[in-house]
């Protein structure tokens, strides 16, 4: 049997994103999600507007099942990917902020020790999706439990939350706690552990700090050879650390190459997830004016073709999609 979906007439959508809206137990949580999944497949396919997508996520201040926020995050990040670095990120992020708000409350916090798994999960989820979308009462809290860690020698955080609070607690601190993050990850023995500061380290925002780290990761004293590339890619996703880094990369280009060799197959994959997110023609040119000038290939050939076929991917899909969202927004 093939699979498919149900491409509803509009008043159809918006006769379901009323009865949500108005009684979200008038669907079962299964057929909620199943029709997350349908509208923004149907949205990205071209078949529907994305306003119309969007409309339908206007019910999710009241739900609270794991798999339909799975599901509509997951499209919802997708798009604040695409909008990062366009006037209408603004709005969007208000309107996740508006979303994700209500489900903040100090319990969302604690796991208690019968929680279910669903249950555990849902919480880091939405933790973690507000704190990405800068949700106030996720970013206090979280810089509150590092600080109680940090600076006041309490108790770590829980192990299900512990990489979004080192995380955002760098994020939403300054020098001197990054340095004692710093000193604390050279000291630690535990793989997971160091996994998880060293991961905390790129989200700092002083560039200044990120262009420090990059620096100091040349050392394999402090960051193995194995681990640099995923530190690389890890300030790749800091918003502040990613023009950094390309220029970085840009200028430093032989050093990865006659350390590494372009047969790395790491080497291969830093481009794409420095540059993959891209969504200009300006930043498009600049990409091939790095490859043209560095024109061996190696092992990143695939990497390379992926890193420039993403680009034009995201600069299509903000020309199509980019003026109903704005619109849309602007009306939120």
């Amino acid at each position: 049997m093939g699979y498919y979906r149900v491409k509803y007439p509009l008043e159809h959508w918006t006769t379901l994103t009323n009865v949500l809206n108005n009684d979200i137990k008038a669907m079962d949580a299964a057929d909620r999600a199943n029709l997350m999944d349908d509208v923004f497949n149907l949205a990205e396919s071209g078949h529907l507007d994305y306003s119309v997508a969007l409309s339908l996520t206007t019910f999710l201040h009241h739900e609270d099942h794991m798999v339909v926020w799975s599901i509509a995050a997951n499209n919802l990040l997708s798009i604040d990917t695409h909008l990062r670095l366009t006037p209408t990120y603004s709005n969007y992020r208000r309107y996740l902020r508006k979303l994700i708000t209500p489900h903040f409350n100090d319990s969302l916090w604690s796991f208690p020790l019968d929680a279910t798994f669903l249950q555990k999960s849902q919480q880091v989820r939405m933790i973690g999706l507000g704190c990405r979308v800068g949700v106030p009462a996720c970013l206090d809290k979280a810089k509150q439990l590092f600080n109680d860690w940090l600076q006041n020698n309490g108790p770590k955080p829980h192990v299900e939350i512990r990489n979004l609070v080192y995380y955002y607690g760098i994020a939403e601190n300054g020098e001197d706690e990054w340095d004692k993050v710093w000193t604390l990850y050279l000291a630690e023995s535990d793989p997971q552990e160091k996994v998880r500061l060293r991961t905390a380290l790129c989200a700092v925002k002083e560039p200044w700090i990120l262009a420090r780290l990059i620096e100091r990761a040349k050392n394999e004293d402090y960051v193995r050879s194995q681990d640099y590339f995923i530190l690389l890619s890890s300030i790749a996703n800091n918003p502040v650390g990613n023009g950094l880094l390309w220029d970085w990369v840009r200028a430093n280009w032989q050093y990865l190459v006659d350390r590494f060799t372009l047969n790395n197959r790491m080497l291969g994959r830093l481009l794409p997830s420095v540059v993959g997110s891209y969504s200009t023609n300006v930043k498009l040119k600049e990409v091939e004016t790095f490859l043209e000038q560095n024109p061996e290939v190696g092992a990143g050939g695939a990497g390379r073709k992926s890193a420039i076929e993403a680009i034009k991917l995201n600069i299509r899909w903000l020309e199509k999609h980019l003026p109903t969202l704005t619109a849309w927004l602007e009306t939120q």
